[in-house]
């Protein structure tokens, strides 16, 4: 039960951004077999806020939300974001003012952690996401995917590397993608002054093949279009009159 509590406590400081909290028994772990298995989780409602993308999360489901018109809550959202920057901001330059760097040794439970992620693998499979509008194309629905079966992450001294994505319709835009990634991760970086960075990312792939036919090319120029026409109308659609143009010229 204390190594399941550790545990706990690891996956709470690392995702406890996307996550509610986790409790012991929530997880189980197969000791003979390294496996563990986390059950009943819940996706936090302001776990893709950095992302700044319209999404609402929906008891561990992930939604689109689309709240255009509401200027007061797009202002509250940036007006958090902003918060959440400056104080981060703050937090590091005091930090930096009154704790001195001393080099220590790492503790039984940053060993346990660095132990566990030269051990790791994530397997993620059957993850489908779809985006549909009826404004991109007038007088249609259009809708794009992508699908992945199965992807695989496996965490070697800190390293990832292993995902492919196959193909499922025979309509697909995107042909099916073998890449390689290795990220490193430099756990103690104010011992070089943070001249090395945190985080090293590679990524390669082999070829990246796209089929288009000549209706799915003119499906996403006008996806695009719409795209860039809403972005646009974004900064000025707080002044458009709610009431419509016909019988309230003087409004508009």
């Amino acid at each position: 039960m204390v190594f399941e509590s550790l545990i706990v406590d690891l996956i709470n400081r690392y995702l406890g951004s996307y996550i509610e909290t986790l409790n012991a028994s929530q997880l189980k772990i197969g000791l003979l077999g390294g496996n563990a298995k986390l059950e009943n989780l819940d996706i936090k409602a302001n776990a893709f806020d950095d992302l700044n993308l319209p999404v609402k999360v929906l008891q561990g489901h992930i939604g689109l939300f689309f709240d255009i018109e509401n200027s007061i809550k797009e202002k509250e959202y940036a007006r958090e974001a902003k918060k959440k920057e400056l104080r981060a901001i703050e937090e590091a330059r005091t930090y930096n003012l009154c704790v001195p760097y001393h080099p220590k040794s790492d503790s039984f439970g940053e060993k346990l952690a660095a132990q566990i992620v030269k051990n790791l693998q994530i397997d993620i499979r059957n993850v489908h996401i779809r985006y549909e509008d009826n404004c991109s194309i007038p007088g249609q629905i259009f809708s794009l995917g992508i699908t992945l079966i199965r992807k695989i992450q496996k965490l070697v001294s800190v390293i990832v590397s292993s995902c492919t994505i196959h193909k499922v319709y025979p309509l697909a835009v995107l042909c099916p993608i073998s890449s390689t990634a290795m990220l490193h991760v430099h756990t103690r970086p104010e011992e070089t002054d943070f001249t090395v960075p945190q985080l090293d990312l590679s990524v390669d792939f082999s070829e990246i093949d796209l089929n288009f036919s000549l209706h799915q090319y003119h499906d996403v120029t006008c996806f695009l279009d719409a795209t860039d026409r809403i972005i646009t109308q974004n900064k000025y659609r707080k002044y458009r009159p709610e009431s419509p143009l016909r019988g309230n010229s003087p409004m508009w």
